[in-house]
């Protein structure tokens, strides 16, 4: 009854996952929770406040709830006493395009305001407040990473690193293939390695990130 939702809010998420953490958290055996939030796709439709506070943009109050739900998962783990000793990551599986390029979502091309995501780790105990990677990171690197923060052996046949090994110089990987499985486009794969991205579509594309992060600019075909 009612219009069918494909989301379930951050305080929904949380009214599950606070509990538990609760009771999972003064035990002295270790625990892993995926907290999953997934309000920041559309429609774009935060609940109050932020929907009056960011009246205009609706994506921005919804990244706001979310973030205020982060806080009360921060605060469970604080007053359990282990949150200097859990590791929290954050990270999102996209961005959005807001009308970028001409997508207005995600999923359908390889630019990067979809394909660029944010990442944090706070792990007091293993890692020094304030350090950024300037190289290419993965999510292909968050399990090995994870796994080395919890001293738990991690097998090498499987892709990524742990990002706080030395890194070097590598190619990063991006592909989807929505459009070509939905409406029997081609499919869009892309590699970027440093500053400079290729992306494999009908008609070639490549950028320098450092010069032009708009991607505005093709270089394919220019030299060898």
């Amino acid at each position: 009854h009612g219009k069918p939702r494909s989301e379930r809010n951050a305080a929904e998420v949380n009214a599950r996952a606070l509990p538990w953490l609760t009771a999972a958290a003064p035990s002295n055996e270790p625990f892993f929770a995926w907290i999953h939030y997934y309000d920041a796709h559309a429609p774009y439709e935060p609940p109050q406040p932020f929907a009056e506070r960011f009246s205009g943009r609706p994506y921005d109050g919804e990244i706001a709830f979310a973030d205020d739900e982060l806080g009360r998962v921060l605060a469970t783990l604080r007053k359990a006493g282990v949150l200097d000793r859990t590791v929290v990551l954050l990270v999102s599986d996209h961005g959005e395009g807001l009308g970028e390029h001409g997508e207005s979502e995600h999923g359908l091309l390889l630019y990067e305001p979809t394909v660029a995501v944010p990442l944090a780790i706070r792990a007091p105990f293993a890692i020094a407040r304030g350090g950024r990677r300037q190289d290419l990171c993965s999510l292909v690197d968050l399990a090995p990473t994870l796994a080395a923060l919890a001293n738990v052996p991690f097998p090498s046949t499987v892709d990524g690193r742990n990002l706080f090994a030395a890194g070097s110089d590598r190619a990063v990987y991006a592909e989807t293939f929505f459009a070509a499985e939905e409406f029997s486009w081609a499919p869009i794969m892309a590699v970027r390695r440093g500053r400079m991205k290729w992306i494999a579509a009908p008609r070639p594309e490549r950028y320098d990130l450092d010069v032009d992060p708009g991607e505005q600019v093709n270089l394919a075909g220019r030299d060898a």
